[in-house]
């Protein structure tokens, strides 16, 4: 599976001091939020490489498509925005528990990550459907075969969390600090003790296999068939490790501390800490293009790559195409 959450982790690292903890899982009843508010946002005179810039109020965070609509989590003000693809505006914003940020799509549901509840939000009803309680959140959720699957940080446990029943049905020490995910089909990987990959086994629950990596604190993770691409925040460069024998192929230098990662097509790109992202040949691990100030990400919906910037409070549509 590529391009999954490449920008969670970096919400993680940003907001670490607010997302702490999972004890336990209680599902409970919860009445939807109140009707949304209309709002709009025009889109203004736009740079080169950009179709749109579109204005969303509230530390945007995470970005992701459902219900042929796209939806923008914003962490500071509680809120969601649905964002309509045609006009490139947004159309509606919803109420959110606190500090919403990370979100994946499973089956027509949006999954959103708040401090301290994973919340089932219904595109097409546009309202919460149902609140998982986990004390001090989970981050870098991501679908995968066997359910969700997330990083729960004062507890540093990977979690597997059943989607019907709602409830956490598997958990996996890893050594802190964590990092994101990268999942193909059964095979999840994440960061161990900061030196380490580990390759999950989601019957098991253990760790199925560990890759040592030295001089370098992985963070971000995306896999691309036998290689994971791996960035850092500490680093001016990104790895690609082959998965057959796990071993480091390349040490990739990119300018400034990097963050997430995403595999599209024949291109691997990752964003820095100053707002750029960058384009990496996927073969030859040559930095092809980048685009500048355009906040962090990139991530894939409606057929093209989007970016946020929780700092200048927009969203960028990139001509880049994400089929």
């Amino acid at each position: 599976m590529r391009g999954k959450g490449p920008l969670r982790f970096l919400a993680f690292s940003v907001f670490a001091g607010v997302l702490v903890g999972c004890s336990g899982d209680v599902i409970g009843d919860f009445p939807s939020p109140p009707s949304p508010a209309i709002t709009a946002s025009p889109t203004p005179d736009v740079a080169a490489g950009v179709l749109a810039e579109i204005a969303v109020g509230g530390s945007p965070c995470f970005l992701a498509e459902a219900g042929g609509r796209i939806w923008v989590t914003a962490f500071d003000g509680n809120e969601l925005n649905e964002i309509d693809p045609a006009t490139n505006e947004v159309v509606r914003t919803y109420p959110m528990p606190g500090g919403p940020c990370g979100m994946v799509e499973r089956d027509g549901t949006l999954w959103i990550e708040t401090h301290n509840m994973l919340v089932a939000f219904d595109p097409k009803r546009g309202e919460v459907i149902d609140r998982m309680r986990i004390p001090g959140g989970v981050f870098g959720v991501t679908s995968t075969p066997s359910g969700l699957w997330g990083m729960a940080p004062a507890a540093t446990q990977a979690v597997q969390i059943d989607p019907d029943s709602r409830r956490i049905v598997g958990r996996v020490g890893i050594e802190g600090p964590l990092g994101g995910l990268a999942v193909d089909g059964d095979q999840i990987w994440t960061v161990s003790g900061g030196s380490e990959l580990v390759r999950i086994d989601p019957r098991s629950h253990s760790i199925a296999d560990r890759i040592k990596i030295e001089s370098f604190e992985p963070e971000g993770l995306a896999i691309d068939g036998h290689f994971l691409w791996v960035s850092s925040s500490f680093e001016g460069n990104v790895l690609r490790v082959d998965l057959r024998t796990k071993k480091v192929k390349d040490r990739l230098p990119v300018d400034g501390s990097l963050f997430g990662g995403i595999v599209i097509g024949g291109s691997y790109w990752v964003s820095s800490n100053n707002g750029t992202i960058y384009q990496l040949d996927a073969v030859s691990g040559d930095v092809v293009g980048q685009r500048d100030l355009v906040g962090f990400g990139p991530m894939s919906a409606a057929g093209n790559l989007w970016t946020v910037d929780f700092l200048a409070n927009k969203v960028f549509r990139l001509d880049e195409s994400a089929n």
